[in-house]
């Protein structure tokens, strides 16, 4: 059929999250992955065979969290999906969840949509525009020069080991910024700070999949995003995104405790 384009990419990942709305309160099983925070339901699972038989009519092959075996990156196009960004949330009731898709060209992405069904947001960008867009309006981080005034968010790790060094960097920013909250979901955290909700975010144990889309989207609207010790977050673990004003500083702060 050809190249997917960003517009049929977002009704992709909006048809999926019409699916989670149809079905709140009504995922099934649940099962337990890595550790007892770290869920997978019926409905994570049937996102990601929607999104993948979409994409199928683009010869777009799919690394979804829920179907991935190991297997390395490949070359060429293809996908790297989470299906539900945060079904601890959802399993919950709590609004703060996303779909998000990631389209690769050998290792570099060139489009990124996230979708909140609950809150009704769609956070988008793609390599042929200079922009990133919330519901077709441009977004951009905020203009904050000092940590003091900045609110930073970062998440639990499902790896308990790297647990204390989580609590270590909460504990230290919070001696810098203004308040660190825990949200729940490292896509629509990412698109916050693109859009200026949060001013920066962080966060260790991360799987490609859980932030390909959402920093693509946060760099796109002109946020700086790295890992924290080293340049890569796709294949580390680890991501730092800021507002530039106050990059440096974080980044600092952050490789001193890590």
């Amino acid at each position: 059929m050809g190249i997917i384009n960003l517009d049929e990419l977002v009704r992709i990942v909006e048809n999926a999250g019409n699916h989670i709305l149809r079905n709140l309160r009504r995922f099934g099983k649940v099962e337990v992955k890595s550790s007892h925070s770290d869920l997978v339901t019926e409905i994570d699972k049937q996102v990601e065979d929607m999104i993948r038989a979409e994409l199928s009519r683009y010869d777009i092959d799919v690394i979804g969290e829920e179907s991935w075996k190991g297997e390395k990156v490949r070359s060429g196009i293809f996908a790297m999906v989470d299906p539900i960004d945060g079904t601890l949330n959802f399993v919950h009731g709590l609004n703060f969840f996303a779909v998000s898709v990631a389209i690769f060209e050998n290792e570099d992405v060139i489009m990124g949509v996230v979708h909140s069904p609950m809150l009704g947001e769609t956070f988008y960008a793609s390599q042929d525009d200079e922009n990133a867009y919330m519901n077709g309006e441009p977004i951009k981080p905020s203009n904050t020069l000092d940590l003091r005034n900045s609110i930073f968010v970062t998440g639990w790790p499902y790896d308990r080991d790297m647990m204390s060094l989580t609590m270590k960097t909460i504990a230290r920013m919070m001696e810098e910024v203004q308040e660190v909250r825990i949200l729940g979901s490292a896509a629509l955290e990412l698109c916050y700070v693109g859009m200026g909700r949060m001013d920066g975010y962080w966060e260790f144990g991360l799987e490609p999949w859980d932030v390909a889309a959402g920093a693509f989207i946060a760099k796109k609207a002109g946020a700086k995003v790295s890992g924290i010790n080293t340049e890569d977050y796709l294949e580390t673990s680890q991501i730092l995104a800021t507002t530039p004003g106050i990059y440096e500083m974080s980044r600092k702060i952050l490789r001193e405790v890590s």
